[in-house]
């Protein structure tokens, strides 16, 4: 009975440190897929001057499920646009984005000051500013994902083993 229980509590600590684990996993994904979108915007820009809605959307094709609910609801709410302005309804968007820090979602809304506002110069290099330091952060962060898978597992095993202890 003590060897199951031993089991338990060592396996259900080692499942909450594969909880944060996971948070870094889909952090590294939702940025690489908000960099997708924001590369496909740009050169969306460069190439057509398409409308707002058509580039929000075809972002949202191509990037995983998190990021592109975030262009969806961008493009969707692109309907209130005379009653709020393009970057209230980004910065709004923005917050539907739950998986990147808040440092990553204030680079997310400066973009969204620039698009649609100014020249397409400008633009393109808000783009290029936000690519540069997501890329950055995206690259930390998968630099620092192994480290920190085997840090935690083997903190959340030894938690797990040091409760056994006491609970015995």
């Amino acid at each position: 009975m003590k060897i199951i229980g031993t089991v338990i509590v060592i396996g259900a600590c080692l499942s909450i440190g594969q909880r944060k684990v996971n948070a870094a996993r889909r952090e590294l994904f939702t940025l690489s897929d908000l960099i997708a979108g924001v590369r496909v915007m740009r050169a969306e820009l460069t190439s057509w001057l398409c409308p707002m809605e058509d580039l929000l959307r075809q972002a949202a094709e191509h990037t995983g499920p998190e990021a592109s609910a975030f262009f969806l609801c961008c493009a969707e709410s692109l309907s209130k646009l005379n009653e709020n302005s393009f970057s209230e309804l980004w910065s709004k968007a923005c917050e539907t984005i739950l998986s990147i820090p808040a440092e990553g979602r204030r680079q997310l809304e400066m973009l969204g000051d620039s698009l649609g506002r100014y020249e397409l110069e400008e633009q393109l290099a808000a783009c290029d500013r936000y690519l540069r330091d997501t890329e950055e952060e995206a690259d930390k962060l998968r630099a620092k994902l192994p480290e920190l898978r085997k840090l935690t597992l083997a903190l959340s095993a030894a938690a797990g083993a040091f409760l056994c202890l006491l609970i015995i």
